[in-house]
């Protein structure tokens, strides 16, 4: 199971707020949270997916994030579509980890995250599902 070091009330939070914006179509958590290596104090890299997303939306969402929640960890808000750098964006495809989607708000729980695992596993050993 892959640890971004955020409770489930933390992913429950992001969740409701990002489902309260309806040009976000999907939330990806890249860095080192994705990767496994982050420490106590890492920010949160989250990369938002929505071809109707406005710079003005990223950055109401990021403040809302930042200043009216209680959670304690910076959140580095990025609009996918407008990222530069290929090298950025191959990260965030390779290990980001999706926490939000608009069509399945409950996708990147835990529980989501291990029946994703335990299926790769499977696929892995031959098995038929």
């Amino acid at each position: 199971m892959h640890d971004l070091g955020l409770s489930e009330n933390d992913l429950k939070a992001i969740r409701e707020m990002l489902g309260r914006c309806p040009e976000v179509k999907q939330a990806v958590v890249f860095g080192s949270r994705a990767k496994g290596t982050h420490q106590n104090g890492s920010d949160v890299d989250l990369a938002l997916k929505g071809t109707e997303l406005t710079f003005e939306g990223v950055t109401r969402i990021s403040y809302l994030l930042n200043e009216e929640t209680f959670m304690p960890y910076k959140f580095d808000v990025l609009q996918y579509e407008t990222i530069k750098s290929t090298e950025l964006i191959d990260h965030i495809d390779r290990v980001g980890i999706t926490v939000y989607k608009a069509d399945n708000p409950f996708i990147g729980s835990r529980a989501d995250i291990e029946d994703v695992e335990t299926h790769v596993r499977d696929l892995r050993k031959g098995r038929e599902l």
